[in-house]
């Protein structure tokens, strides 16, 4: 099979476009500290280091544990987040890296916050 300039150059590009996406993906951390609003609420300091992370890059959210979307239902990207934080125990600082997650307790402080993210 004889492929011609042209098609080689596709395939070539197809394959860069694959390898770059998944070397984006496995880089890419979504932090998610859950916590149940009726026992626990964020200290401002918290606050206060996760905005300044945001600033620098960082994807952080801050999530209810009975969030819902405008369905009613999870929100789909936040439900492995959700279920490792509620099987570690509430309030949680969950790290997501592709299809594994990291779990440890909620940053008390705007530095434990600092600590746990860089």
């Amino acid at each position: 099979m004889d492929l011609s300039l042209r098609q080689r150059l596709m395939i070539l590009m197809a394959m860069m476009a694959v390898y770059q996406f998944s070397a984006v993906e496995a880089s890419s951390t979504l932090t998610s500290i859950v916590y149940d609003g009726s026992k626990w609420s964020i200290p401002a300091e918290v606050h206060t280091a996760v905005s300044e992370l945001r600033s620098e890059g960082h994807e952080i959210r801050m999530v209810e544990s009975g969030v819902k979307n405008g369905l009613g239902g999870e929100p789909t990207e936040l439900a492995g987040s959700l279920s490792a934080a509620r099987q570690h125990g509430l309030p949680a600082i969950v790290h997501r890296t592709g299809d594994r997650f990291s779990v440890d307790a909620a940053p008390e402080t705007g530095q434990d916050v600092i600590r746990a993210i860089k």
